[in-house]
């Protein structure tokens, strides 16, 4: 089965990033099955279950990250993106054309888009803002496309893609695509709910998943 781990590492254009961690909680409820149907080489079924949860988790996270990372590669390359940080270097201020842009952009409620000064200064945005992350203090930033995970106190956690704008003789500013993985809001009730990706993979796998966010070995 390939890893998250060995992907991070075979994908340097992703940087230090946020490599994901999972772990299946072993509850009774999630082994109910296992447990049930199997009475030869019930550890040799055990394991099946689990690489099936495993592998289940680790395509979909897959998925995600994969249209984040389209999107951000696709707005870097937009023209009024680019005209609109041409201008910014050149006159200063916030160019309208740009918040013109990406409030033209359709996003679902998770979803925030943002284009960055080099400074990096956010010239516009689409979206509920989140954190910068540590990502502009890498030396990747504005060399390669970053991924990362930030987080709002504990009540947001999001996957984030920073890419590059490239103008015809140097690098503009770059693009970040925000994508809320967790709301855990302070007060709950039925017109404020929370989600997070271990609830919708758990429905989905029928196993208790525990996902971690760590940072990946340098080597």
């Amino acid at each position: 089965m390939r890893s998250l781990r060995s992907l991070f590492r075979k994908m340097p254009w992703m940087g230090v990033g946020a490599l994901l961690g999972l772990a299946l909680i072993g509850t009774a409820g999630a082994r109910w099955w296992a447990v049930q149907q199997v009475e030869t080489h019930p550890e040799q079924k055990r394991n099946a279950v689990v690489e099936t949860a495993l592998s289940t988790v680790e395509d979909r996270f897959h998925a995600l990250h994969d249209r984040v990372r389209a999107r951000a590669e696709q707005l870097a390359a937009d023209s009024a993106v680019v005209r609109g940080l041409g201008q910014w270097h050149d006159r200063g201020g916030r160019p309208a054309s740009l918040t013109r842009r990406l409030q033209d952009v359709s996003l679902d409620d998770r979803t925030t888009v943002e284009v960055y000064a080099p400074i990096p200064r956010v010239l516009a945005w689409n979206g509920r803002r989140m954190p910068l992350g540590a990502s502009p203090d890498e030396e990747a930033f504005l060399q390669r496309p970053q991924t990362a995970i930030v987080e709002d106190g504990a009540v947001r956690r999001a996957l984030v893609v920073w890419w590059p704008v490239q103008g015809e003789d140097r690098v503009l500013g770059a693009v970040r695509v925000v994508r809320t993985i967790q709301y855990q809001p302070p007060v709950k009730n039925r017109y404020i709910q929370g989600f997070s990706l271990e609830e919708t993979w758990e429905t989905e796998t029928g196993e208790s998943i525990r996902l971690t966010w760590e940072t990946p070995p340098d080597d």
